[in-house]
């Protein structure tokens, strides 16, 4: 079982860096901390972590225990085409203030970043988690 973390209040320089081996479990398992709440990450595509080639484009499937998430979040991940060739409105700018940011990139996203950098991250019409 793997994890991944991410904390918005963190400095940019300063993160909080998770080891190679925790981000890459023998089965595609992360427990994950957003912004001190956990949750559960995971892929029913066992080769996830293993064939490079599955990593292009999968789904996963998020549960946060939260009272609000009524249903599994099913989130599609392309790392073959860059966010910031996708959607102009979502790119992060000098000018935005947190609130703004965490809207174009909700923290869960940044935390998948930080696993699958620069891919495309589709939540398939449900709501992001904020």
């Amino acid at each position: 079982m793997g994890f991944l973390f991410f904390n918005k209040n963190e400095p940019e320089k300063k993160r909080t860096q998770v080891g190679s081996m925790y981000k890459t479990p023998l089965l595609p398992i992360w427990v994950t901390q957003v912004n001190g709440s956990y949750g559960v990450l995971f892929c029913t595509a066992r080769d996830l972590v293993t064939d490079w080639k599955t990593e292009r484009y999968f789904c996963l499937h998020y549960y946060n225990g939260h009272f609000t998430q009524q249903a599994e979040a099913t989130i599609t991940i392309d790392t073959r085409t860059r966010v910031d060739s996708i959607d102009l409105d979502r790119q992060i700018s000098i000018w935005d203030d947190d609130e703004e940011i965490e809207k174009k990139q909700p923290s869960l996203e940044q935390c998948l970043h930080t696993k699958w950098p620069e891919s495309n991250i589709d939540w398939n019409g449900e709501t992001p988690f904020y």
